[in-house]
Formats: C-alpha cells, sequence, structure tokens
C-alpha cells in the first residue's frame, strides 16, 4: 500500500507538468502544419545544400561545398547588397506611411471607412497583377502612362526610361512597393490606435498637453508592440521581394536591381544548380531568422522600460 501511493505520489507532479491532455490535442493541428510546411523543408533544404543536385542525374555530396562557393561569388554578394539597401529604404518608408495614414483613419469620422478601404485595396492584389499594373504605369516610351502624362504638361521633352536605368528603376519598384504593402501595416496600426484608452487622451488634454505632446507621450509608446511587429513582418516582405522585381525591372539593368530571392530562382531553376540554390534558401532563412529575434527582443525590451 505504502509503495502504491509513494507512486501515485510521484506521477501526480509529473501530469501537473504535462499539463492537460487536451491541450496537446488542440495544438497538433499547427504542430503539423509548422512540421509539413516548414521543419521538414528547411531541413530538406539544408539536405540538398550538401550536395552537387542537377536537375538530371545524381546528386554528388560534396559537403559544405556550397556554402565555401557562395562567399566567394560576387553576384551573390551584389545580390544580398542590393536586398539590403532595398531593406533599409522600403520598410521606413512603409512604416511610416502606414502610421500616417492610420492617424487620418483611426477616427469615427463618417465615411471614414471608405477611405481605409481604398488604401488597404491594393494588399488584395497579387504582386504580379500589381506589377503589370506599374509596369503599364512606368512604361519607358511614350506608351507609358507617367511619360505621357508628363509630356502632355510639359514637363519632360522625351520619354524617362523608368525601367531601364537607375536610379529610376529602383524608385519606380519602391513607388509599386509602398502602394502595395502598407495598407496590411496601416490596419494593424489603426487597431493598436483605436485600443489605446480615450481617458489618457482626456487626462492630457486637461492637463493643457499640445497634440504632438499627446501623440509622442501616448500615442508612440502605446504602439511600440505594433512597431516591432509591422517592422518584422516589413523586413521579412523586402527580404522576400522576388515577383516585384521579377514583373518590373527582371533584374535589370545589369543586374543591378536584382535581390537575393531572384537570384535563388535564376540558380534554382534557370542554371539548374538546385543545391546551390537549397544552400542559398538555406542561409537566407537563417539571415530572417536571426534578424527576427533582434527585432522582437529590442521591441520587448523597449515594452518593458
Amino acid at each position: 500500500m505504502g509503495t502504491a501511493s509513494s507512486r501515485d505520489g510521484v506521477r501526480r507532479p509529473i501530469l501537473s507538468r504535462l499539463g492537460n491532455p487536451a491541450g496537446y490535442f488542440l495544438m497538433a493541428p499547427i504542430v503539423i502544419l509548422l512540421a509539413g510546411f516548414f521543419y521538414y523543408p528547411a531541413l530538406r533544404s539544408f539536405y540538398m545544400s550538401l550536395f552537387d543536385w542537377p536537375l538530371i542525374g545524381n546528386p554528388r555530396f560534396i559537403g559544405l561545398g556550397n556554402y565555401v562557393r557562395m562567399f566567394g561569388d560576387k553576384v551573390i554578394w551584389q545580390a544580398w547588397g542590393f536586398t539590403a539597401m532595398w531593406t533599409v529604404i522600403i520598410t521606413p518608408l512603409c512604416v511610416l506611411l502606414a502610421l500616417l495614414l492610420a492617424l487620418l483613419t483611426s477616427n469615427s469620422l463618417r465615411g471614414i471607412a471608405f477611405f481605409r478601404s481604398i488604401y488597404f485595396m491594393p494588399t488584395v492584389l497579387t504582386t504580379v497583377a500589381a506589377g503589370l499594373i506599374w509596369k503599364w504605369f512606368f512604361g519607358s516610351q511614350r506608351d507609358g502612362l507617367i511619360n505621357y502624362v508628363l509630356e502632355s504638361a510639359g514637363i519632360i521633352d522625351g520619354p524617362i526610361g523608368w525601367l531601364g536605368t537607375m536610379p529610376w528603376a529602383l524608385i519606380s519598384v519602391i513607388v509599386m512597393g509602398m502602394w502595395l504593402w502598407v495598407g496590411l501595416s496601416m490596419v494593424l496600426f489603426i487597431g493598436a490606435i483605436q485600443s489605446i484608452p480615450v481617458e489618457l487622451y482626456e487626462a492630457a488634454a486637461i492637463d493643457g498637453a499640445s497634440p504632438w505632446r499627446r501623440f509622442t507621450l501616448i500615442t508612440l509608446p502605446m504602439l511600440r508592440p505594433t512597431f516591432g511587429l509591422v517592422f518584422v513582418v516589413s523586413v521579412i516582405g523586402s527580404f522576400m521581394s522576388f515577383p516585384e522585381f521579377l514583373m518590373m525591372t527582371n533584374g535589370g539593368p545589369g543586374g543591378q536591381t536584382t535581390p537575393i530571392m531572384m537570384r535563388i530562382y535564376n540558380v534554382s531553376f534557370k542554371s539548374y544548380k538546385l543545391g546551390y540554390g537549397a544552400a542559398m534558401s538555406f542561409v537566407l532563412m537563417l539571415v530572417l531568422l536571426i534578424l527576427t529575434i533582434v527585432q522582437l527582443r529590442l521591441s520587448r525590451d523597449r515594452t518593458a522600460s
């Protein structure tokens, strides 16, 4: 009897630490999805990166050869450099514009939902469709809408090669990217702004705080967690940019607008070097993972302080 009771006493703490079995049942679907669509592809990508993996023929094990080759590939470094520059430019622009639109549309004025819908509408478009639209806008010949308008207004004498020369090609994609992505961040900011207690603003107004002081002392501090989320989403989206450049510039002129995702695509599906492309993809995943962890930690530390 004593032995049985002692075993029950040991089991209870173990079961209490494991928690309710129903929780594991409820978590099973997301665990299965993560395993099938993230963990297995990541492990498979790393496995493929250890081989010289042609499209046709048997893979040949080369160990870390693809990674060594990558660090000596100047074209890869150019793609990484452009991706970093693109991220540094587009992310702050999208975040600031999204915050501005959220502040302008977060009130409950009549008809404000219409403007929110207008600003958010580009988000539901596919990137390919958006790229085709803006490629027509920035057409390099006179049939391009922007060139036609500028020439008709007498602002320019001849068509500008928006998508064929730098820095116009980069500027064109930046404009399209802001138009396409800012809606999602705007919605996140609107939700965060509307969740701020109105009493805080009322108390600050009674104390004589100006609108700018209320914004800097109440709104911005309360939006810090949302800023962290928006920056993470924006940075990941910037590093994963590919259809925008494929549809508008095709990486040109001279490969100057080729992001890392397009380089991975060209290596894997045009040159058929699947192992090399897998190595590049695995490194990209690690970079995004590190950047996400750093941004979340910084956001958490600022919120805690």
